[in-house]
């Protein structure tokens, strides 16, 4: 081969890598060197990992970027990403050779992504192991490498990385400071909210457009006017992020620059504003808005139609019926669901009218919207469109003869149930069920026999609130059938009835000891649900049933009604001969809360049979007997198995000494676990549980964010208010509701601005409601 065709081959090579059509090797990691004890640990965790995790690991090392990508996932799957693979992961941060992902997907198909970002996504996902080297991480001398590592910490959610990354804030590349805007912006931290307004002045339009977003999710006003200011840069995605920011900042402040926005020249950005100044509410936009569903951009005109939906003005009436025919589906999809907000029935006809438009979505939101405004004359059109060919329509349609109730739908509804997807069905179940025609009955029954597959408002929950008597007999004989899970949904039924006559069917079915013993087990368990002094007593005679299942199912059940007759026939239960059953019993004695139960339960507890042990300590937990704390707390440190059951004990043992190990859980998974554990951080009420759990006010959890709010309420502690009030700006209303109920018995005065602030602009009532009774707590105290 010639010199010249060797430095060919040579370029072409190099292009390649360039392009990413070969596999970069993994970046050297640099910061290693600065941490050597760091480095020692990571490779004494990768020399102990198990072998099955080190064949992973040869292929992040080795393999294409497709492989390590999907290796990445697979080792997730079977639980083997444990602490022998940081290493291999931290090294395969800086990969960043396109490849698709295999466990997320577009429209257009499977998600881009790359070795690194998986990489990150798992090291951040690792929690504690993975942190010290994640902050180490930062000070890599690759870009990619620092890249990843904030991307890691953004997805572990941990606040302490904030000071870290803000020290790096100030990166010369570009690369580096956008990821870290958005790893601000995920946790939520308010000390990065003046780094973030400096960051709108960056060179960069990537990392303001980043600082924008961040300062969006954060929602503090000291950023309302930087961002102002920000609307006007020369930068078109500059200007969209700041409208989108100054929608989430929610501060009024916004609006007349969002107004004078919806001319901007370029189109996306008037997007954003119509969107965001219709989304804020103020009366101010109406008209401005209104102006924009004549935009030349459909998706302007798309966006405005959705912010009159906001907006909800009687001004908007007129333009959004002409919207209804607009060339785009979704601008006229919009205009309906507008409409029905209006409730206007001047918009009947014009929606009746789009009930036979040629889009789906178009269909859809009108029936929808008919069915919002209740006008009977477009029952009729409506029923004739359960038949449409679209099943969205279908079903959008059977929601909305629930809506209105009229008997003239229930053989059109009844043919329904038979509709081939099984949303459409429920749908039509359910509207059978808020009708409440006895001609419904017999054919919801048959529906529930034959179908498969079950909804929230499928033929079990239709049947159990349809108010016909005749369903009660129907479903004692949907008992005896030969399909196990429909003789559990049948009892289910029988239980959301909760009418006298359920449970004395139920208790028939129990003490039959012809009928199937899962039959009579499940009508055990059934009668715990339904609110009946008549159950107690033949629940406490089950205990002595032939059947051990049934006798297990009797004991669970008193123990969930608490009724103290129960407590004595318990006692004899803890000797029955079978295991399941005292386990059953032990459990109901912790739930009846009476310490009689002690010396019974203690047995159990010194077993070392370790399910019954720890049964034992969890009624003991729950019966107040300090003896219970040490395996209680061992049981959660070592196992997730039952350890919400353990955490709830914990909690309700009120021993300080469980404090750190239940903070230890508040960023654990599963989510079910760090919500008991905020719960029993309250419960116990020591100070030490303070700081955690106002970190725990996990604004992307509204569970977790409920518990520890309530939590720190009767803490009464003040350091509190702030992360509180920054609660009320969230765009979950399960976030906002609990902040405002928190704040209202803190006794803060401090929250009364805010919360004033958050009502002018609150369209939710739930929300509004808390919002007010917190202010006439607090107003009270001035």
């Amino acid at each position: 081969m010639s010199m010249r065709c060797q430095w060919m081959w040579l370029l072409i090579l190099v292009l390649m890598v360039v392009w990413g059509a070969i596999p970069c090797g993994a970046d050297e990691l640099t910061f290693l060197d600065q941490h050597p004890e760091l480095k020692a640990q990571l490779l004494q965790w990768e020399a102990e990992a198990p072998d099955a995790e080190k064949a992973y690991i040869a292929i992040l090392r080795t393999g294409s970027a497709t492989e390590k990508s999907d290796t990445v996932t697979e080792m997730g799957r079977k639980g083997l990403r444990g602490k022998g693979s940081i290493l291999a992961l931290l090294e395969t941060l800086g990969d960043r050779t396109p490849t698709k992902s295999t466990h997320s997907w577009t429209d257009s198909g499977p998600a881009p992504t790359s070795p690194g970002q998986e990489a990150a996504q798992a090291l951040g996902r690792m929690g504690e192991p993975a942190f010290a080297p994640l902050l180490a991480a930062l000070g890599d001398e690759s870009e990619l490498v620092r890249v990843g590592a904030a991307e890691a910490l953004a997805e572990a959610r941990d606040r302490r990385a904030v000071e870290p990354l803000l020290s790096i804030f100030t990166d010369h590349s570009p690369q580096v400071r956008e990821a870290v805007a958005r790893a601000l912006g995920e946790l939520r931290d308010q000390r990065s909210v003046e780094q973030l307004i400096a960051a709108l002045q960056d060179e960069n339009s990537g990392v303001v457009s980043a600082a924008a977003n961040a300062l969006s999710e954060l929602g503090d006003p000291q950023a309302v006017e930087p961002l102002i200011v920000a609307l006007q840069d020369d930068d078109s995605d500059i200007r969209r992020a700041a409208a989108y920011a100054l929608r989430d900042v929610g501060d009024e402040r916004a609006i007349e620059p969002l107004i004078a926005a919806l001319k901007d020249e370029d189109s996306r950005v008037r997007r954003a504003a119509a969107f965001s100044v219709g989304w804020l509410g103020d009366k101010r936009a109406v008209e401005p808005v209104i102006t924009a569903l004549g935009d030349e951009d459909s998706d302007v005109r798309r966006c405005a139609a959705e912010g009159l939906c906001w907006l909800c003005d009687i001004r908007a009436l007129q333009p959004l019926i002409v919207a209804l025919e607009d060339e785009n589906p979704r601008v006229g999809a919009y205009a309906a669901v507008a409409l029905g907000k209006l409730g206007d029935p001047r918009a009947v006809e014009p929606l009746i009218v789009a009930l036979k438009d040629e889009a789906n979505r178009v269909r859809s939101a009108a029936a929808t919207a008919l069915g919002t405004i209740g006008d009977l004359q477009a029952v009729e059109p409506v029923m004739a469109t359960l038949e449409d060919e679209d099943k969205d329509v279908r079903r959008c349609a059977a929601s909305a003869l629930c809506e209105f109730g009229d008997p003239r739908a229930v053989e059109p509804l009844i043919a329904t149930l038979e509709d081939e997807d099984n949303d459409v069905s429920n749908a039509a179940a359910s509207a059978l069920a808020a009708i409440g025609d006895p001609r419904g009955t017999e054919p919801l029954v048959a529906a529930f026999k034959t179908r498969k597959r079950y909804g929230r408002f499928d033929a079990n929950y239709a049947l159990s609130h349809s108010g016909d008597p005749r369903a009660l007999e129907l479903l004692v004989g949907v008992m005896k059938d030969e399909d196990d899970n429909l003789r559990y949904r049948a009892a289910g039924a029988l239980a959301y009835n909760g009418s006298p006559q359920a449970a004395k069917l139920l208790i028939g079915l129990l003490q039959d000891e012809d009928e199937d013993v899962k039959v009579r087990c499940t009508a055990a368990s059934t009668l715990a649900d339904i609110a009946d002094p008549q159950v107690v007593e033949p629940l406490i005679a089950a205990l002595k049933d032939p059947g051990f299942e049934v006798r297990k199912a009797s004991a669970w059940a008193l123990g969930k009604i608490g009724d103290p007759r129960a407590i004595e026939p318990l006692f004899a239960a803890t000797n029955d001969d079978h295991k399941e059953v005292q386990s059953s019993a032990v459990g109901a004695l912790g739930k009846l809360g009476d310490p009689r139960a002690i010396p019974y339960v203690l047995p159990f507890f010194e077993s070392g049979d370790k399910w019954r042990s720890f049964r034992a300590a969890e009624a003991l937990g729950k019966l107040g007997d300090a003896r219970a704390l040490e395996p209680l707390v061992a049981h959660v440190v070592a196992s997730s198995q039952f350890c919400r059951d353990a955490v709830k004990a914990l909690g309700a043992l009120g021993d300080p000494r469980a404090v750190e190990p239940l903070i230890m859980l508040l960023n654990q998974q599963p989510l079910f676990t760090s919500v008991a554990a905020a719960k029993a951080l309250g419960e116990i009420g020591d100070d030490r549980a303070i700081e955690p759990l106002i970190s725990a006010l996990d604004r992307d959890q509204p569970y977790l964010f409920r518990t520890a709010a309530e939590a720190l309420a009767k803490f009464g502690d003040r350091r509190a208010v702030e992360p509180l009030i920054f609660g009320l700006r969230d765009k979950y209303a399960g976030v906002r509701r609990p902040a405002a109920e928190a704040l209202g018995k803190l006794g803060d005065v401090r929250a009364i601005q805010p919360l004033r602030s958050r009502l002018v602009v609150e369209k939710l009532p739930v929300v509004r409601e808390a919002i007010e009774a917190a202010l006439v707590e607090l107003e009270g105290q001035q």
